[in-house]
Formats: structure tokens, C-alpha cells, sequence
């Protein structure tokens, strides 16, 4: 057999393999993408207006509302998974992903809490805020000494600011109760997540209670899921829908249809 002949064989073997590891790739990809439509994951949301609610308060049967639940309903048009959402207190989705109760959440980026997650893709950036009432001088960190702050319970807001044990920190379940304490004067300030805040303060009707605000630091919104979740080539296609969408800016468009201003990173 002559030396052309043998590389006519090679080549043609090469051909074959290449054939049959493209042809492996397009029948992956198919099965991936028909696994996608039939897959459903277990998602946390947060709640807390404006994230994650129910239209009726008292009555969980009642159709699920919020930021987080719109950003969900997104994800799944563009990728055909599904989500299997419930409301849960912002403190306990931590643990479940922890536990691998749940698979997924969309939460504030947190380095203390990054062994327990992995992140697939950013939503936008916002800020954590201290919101004095009217009358407070506000205008650096020092000027919290002495106040009495509302925070909701095991949000993070930034590293100096959860671990100052010299500040005057008033925990509690909810931002509604923490508006309701500074309205009768038994807070100083409130802080919170810049969103959250804004939201509900305005349907608190308050703004004439209200005096300026300082920013703690600016926190990303991330898609994170549970360590526990075994599933990479899910978390990846969500990542990079994610991607796509951070770009057009569509997640801050969504945040700004339900009417908050002022909101976005300065």
C-alpha cells in the first residue's frame, strides 16, 4: 500500500470520527434542550414586597406577585424551564439552600454565604440604604451612632454596618412593621435595601416623615443556587440567558415597572 493510499485512509477515518462526535454533540444538545422543557427546579423567593407576595395578604392560595416572580416567568419563556416557586422569610431561604431544600433563589450577592451557592448570572446592581426620619442630620457613617435603626431581620447590608455592635440595630420581620414603628416614633431610621424601601415607603403613604438618606454600599442581585444542585448544564444555560438579558437591560426594566424611583446604582 502506497503512501497516498494510507493517508486517504487516515483522512477518512479522521472524517468519520469528527462525523460521529458532531453528530454525538447535536443529539446532546437536543436532549438537553427537551430535558430543559420537561425540567421544573424548586425556587425560594423572598418575602418581601416588592420581591415576592400575594395579591390577597391573608391568603397564600391567592395568585404570587412581585419583581422576582415577573424575573422567573421571564426566565422561563426564554429557556422553557420551569419553577416551582414558594415565598419564604429572606432569612430561612439562606438555609435552605444550605440544606439543598430548595435549588435555586435570586438573592444579594453575599461572600459569607459563597461556600454554600453558586452563581449563575447577575441581575443588576442597587443600593443598601439608611433612611433617617425628618429632622435627623444624615450625611456619613458616624451619624448613625446614637439612632435607633430598624433592620430586617438577617438581611446583609454591608460588612461594617452587620457587624457594627456599637449601632443601636432594632431587628424585625418585616419592612411594613419597621415603617409602622418609625411612624410612631419609635425608630430613628430605617434600613434597608434600596428597592424595598423606596417601594414600600411610598405605599406607606410616609414621605413627609422622611428626611435623607445614606448609602451603606452597592449590592449585586444574583441568581444563586444551592451547592447541592447537581445539574451544571442547567445552571449554565441559565447563566447565559441571564447574560444575555443583563445586557438589554431587561431585569432593570422590569424593577422600574413597578414604579420605583430612584432606585438604581448612583
Amino acid at each position: 500500500m502506497g503512501y497516498g493510499d494510507m493517508f486517504f485512509m487516515r483522512l477518512n477515518l479522521i472524517t468519520k470520527i469528527l462525523h460521529n462526535y458532531l453528530l454525538y454533540l447535536l443529539l446532546l444538545s437536543a436532549s438537553a434542550a427537551v430535558s430543559a422543557h420537561e425540567l421544573t427546579l424548586k425556587m425560594d423567593v423572598i418575602y418581601v414586597k416588592p420581591w415576592g407576595y400575594y395579591l390577597d395578604n391573608s391568603l397564600e392560595t391567592s395568585k404570587m406577585m412581585g419583581i422576582l416572580v415577573e424575573i422567573s416567568d421571564l426566565l422561563t419563556q426564554e429557556t422553557g424551564i420551569h419553577f416551582k416557586k414558594r415565598l419564604v422569610p429572606y432569612a430561612r431561604v439562606w438555609d435552605n439552600l444550605a440544606r439543598g431544600d430548595t435549588d435555586m433563589s435570586i438573592l444579594i450577592y453575599t461572600p459569607s454565604k459563597s461556600m454554600t451557592v453558586n452563581y449563575a448570572g447577575l441581575l443588576f446592581n442597587f443600593n443598601s440604604i439608611v433612611i433617617a426620619k425628618k429632622g435627623v442630620y444624615l450625611q456619613t457613617y458616624e451619624d448613625l451612632r446614637h439612632l435607633r435603626i430598624g433592620v430586617l431581620r438577617g438581611e446583609q447590608l454591608s460588612a461594617r454596618f452587620n457587624g457594627d455592635s456599637q449601632l443601636n440595630k432594632i431587628e424585625v420581620r418585616s419592612y411594613e412593621i419597621m415603617i409602622n414603628m418609625l411612624r410612631n416614633e419609635r425608630l430613628d431610621a430605617l434600613a434597608g435595601n434600596s428597592v424595598s424601601l423606596l417601594y414600600l415607603t411610598r405605599q406607606a403613604d410616609v414621605a413627609s416623615l422622611l428626611g435623607n438618606q445614606l448609602v451603606l454600599q452597592t449590592i449585586p442581585m444574583m441568581i444563586q443556587f444551592s451547592k447541592k444542585f447537581n445539574n451544571p448544564l442547567v445552571l449554565q444555560q441559565i447563566e447565559m440567558t441571564a447574560k444575555t438579558l443583563y445586557k438589554d437591560n431587561v431585569f432593570e426594566n422590569i424593577v422600574d415597572g413597578w414604579g420605583i424611583f430612584a432606585w438604581r446604582m448612583e
